[in-house]
């Protein structure tokens, strides 16, 4: 997909089965909507509204901020 394909060194994408949702931390209590694959979007430990819409995906992944390590 193209979310696994763009390059974001400070991604980390989890995924699982909905009925094995709490075997990962990272999903643990993150409930799919209307039984859909669900997209939350976290940064520094805040997580945006999750989302089932591909498009508001993209947009809320290219909102991301960037960091270097050059001030």
């Amino acid at each position: 997909s193209w979310l696994q394909s763009s390059f974001n060194p400070n991604k980390t994408l989890g995924a699982g089965l909905p009925e094995q949702s709490n075997t990962l931390a990272l999903l643990a209590r993150k409930p799919m909507i209307k039984g859909k694959t669900t997209v939350y979007v976290c940064e520094d430990t805040i997580c945006k509204l999750p989302t089932a819409d591909l498009t508001q995906v993209r947009d809320l992944v290219s909102d991301i901020k960037t960091y270097s390590l050059t001030p």
